[in-house]
């Protein structure tokens, strides 16, 4: 019997992805933010112990990256990107943010090695290890959660099992939070192979204003309280009805790497709506939609952010 080949994946991430909030049919409730004027500069550091904190930039670079780019290197500015292209992938950073992806040749030999582990445990270790080598600050990373790719064969006419299926990789994704408080867009995610290399990476960590932060948390201290809370739930209501009784949470939200325009980030309650996918709504400290200065112009079935 004739077999095709398939890979499923737990989730697909590229750093160039479109990250945005779902718009509404009527825009006239909605409120757009502007952009701080110090993006691209670490955070100063707090006043007292009260204060809390901007968070700090992170550029990623090749010289700290365990990616091989192989033999035949060439530094190439192309597409608002500087790449160092080699014989097994390019390195590719960002002109304008700092954003870094990384990506093999298909016919890279680091794609042909075993995963690293099949303990997501290990993975986890070794990318949280490995970024806070390179100089990602340790106290914004909230977390580690992993996405699975699988790969496998079926007979024509199938539906795949998972009894066709093979484990290929891990891809750890650390969570950045500051004071507290989830940072939903930034992201350092990469997957290792047995040979310790790293067979693709994703960063985009930019400097959050120390305002911004103080926001977030006196949104997060006061959300806490229950009779608060219930009173932001009803103003959502009112903002958008049927989504009082979805549960939100308070975070920070930002343009994301791909935004062209300036950088902006807020405090955010965001919602994910009900359904399938996982639109996200935001809303402001008095139950206000609101969006990013990236969500403005795209059309409605770009709003999709996955998380």
């Amino acid at each position: 019997m004739k077999k095709i080949g398939f890979q499923l994946a737990c989730l697909t991430v590229c750093i160039a992805a479109v990250g945005c909030g779902q718009r509404g049919p009527s825009e006239e409730s909605l409120h757009d933010f502007d952009a701080p004027s110090n993006q691209g500069t670490p955070a100063a550091p707090a006043e007292s112990s009260a204060t809390p904190a901007g968070g700090t930039a992170f550029q990623h670079r090749l010289s700290k990256s365990n990616f091989n780019v192989g033999s035949n290197q060439r530094a190439v500015r192309e597409g608002g990107w500087d790449k160092v292209v080699g014989s097994e992938g390019v390195f590719a950073s960002d002109v304008a943010n700092g954003a870094v992806l990384a990506v093999p040749n298909a016919d890279s030999p680091s794609l042909s090695e075993p995963a690293l582990s099949t303990d997501a445990s290990v993975h986890n270790a070794r990318v949280l290890a490995y970024f806070q080598a390179a100089g990602l600050p340790a106290g914004e990373i909230g977390g580690t959660h992993v996405t699975t790719a699988m790969r496998g064969v079926a007979p024509v006419g199938t539906t795949p099992t998972p009894e066709h299926t093979q484990f290929v990789s891990y891809t750890t994704h650390l969570e950045r939070v500051i004071a507290g408080i989830p940072v939903v867009e930034s992201q350092a995610w990469a997957t290792f192979n047995a040979r310790d290399e790293v067979i693709s990476e994703g960063v985009y960590w930019p400097a959050i204003p120390a305002d911004v932060v103080a926001r977030a948390a006196a949104f997060g201290s006061k959300v806490s309280d229950p009779r608060a809370r219930e009173t932001l739930r009803n103003a959502v209501a009112r903002s958008i009805p049927g989504l009082g009784n979805v549960e939100g949470r308070v975070v920070i939200t930002h343009t994301p790497a791909s935004h062209g325009g300036a950088f902006a980030a807020t405090p955010s309650y965001d919602i994910v709506m009900p359904g399938s996918g996982s639109f996200v709504r935001h809303f402001d400290e008095n139950g206000a939609e609101m969006r990013l200065p990236s969500e403005v112009s795209q059309p409605l079935t770009s709003d999709l952010k996955q998380r």
